[in-house]
């Protein structure tokens, strides 16, 4: 029981990680974006 506990806590763990990076990687494409935009004018 305890094994199954652990191994559903380290699936949850990995889904929050994979959530943040996702949202990370979609702000640097926005950011980029905004740079090559800033760049094209400049």
């Amino acid at each position: 029981m305890q094994g199954h506990e652990t191994k559903n806590a380290w699936i949850s763990h990995l889904v929050k990680w994979f959530k943040v990076i996702s949202l990370n990687r979609q702000k640097d494409k926005r950011m980029n974006s905004l740079l090559g935009a800033c760049e094209a004018q400049g």
